[in-house]
């Protein structure tokens, strides 16, 4: 094993704890509010996925889209439960990208970047499925921020050229 893939395994670890902690955090200051620590599951979640991808050597994609899906909640939830997941996230970025390095990743900037990107933006089309849930099942009216909106259509946008690239990947095989 080599030095940089045990940084990003004590990096990603330390993340993680950082991440649970966090979430103990949040269970404690808002414990009146239960629908806050349900959604505190979700960064502890993702960190641990993180964490997963990186130790058991898993697909590079996945790392980096799961990354990029905690700093999207980081940014989305800013106002509420995401400052106490800053310290959690910042080390996981860190050791995604000592991972990149342990793994020669970096020849491959597309993935990584398409990854990180669909993940931060994807986290935006679960913030809208629970709006669109509490429109239908309660009869509220959700007004959508301008961010959860802009970052759907984001998804959107690196889902068709993950779709595009799958296309013209085989083409580009055989013109090797």
């Amino acid at each position: 094993m080599t030095l940089p893939k045990r940084v990003a395994i004590v990096l990603a670890t330390l993340g993680m704890v950082l991440c649970v902690l966090a979430g103990m955090s949040v269970a404690r200051v808002f414990r009146t509010n239960p629908a806050i620590n349900r959604w505190s599951l979700l960064p502890t979640g993702l960190a641990a996925t993180v964490w997963l991808t990186i130790v058991l050597n898993r697909a590079l994609v996945w790392t980096w889209i799961t990354t990029g899906a905690l700093c999207g909640f980081l940014i989305l939830a800013s106002w509420s439960v995401g400052p106490f997941y800053i310290s959690g996230t910042l080390v996981l970025l860190l050791a995604a990208v000592a991972n990149l390095l342990a793994t020669a990743g970096w020849q491959r900037p597309f993935a990584v970047a398409t990854s990180f990107v669909a993940g931060g933006s994807g986290i935006c089309i679960v913030f809208l499925a629970v709006d669109w849930l509490r429109e239908n099942r309660y009869g509220m009216t959700v007004t959508h921020a301008p961010a959860v909106l802009l970052g759907s259509w984001t998804f959107v946008l690196v889902a068709a050229s993950f779709v595009l690239r799958l296309i013209v990947r085989p083409a580009d095989r055989h013109v090797r």
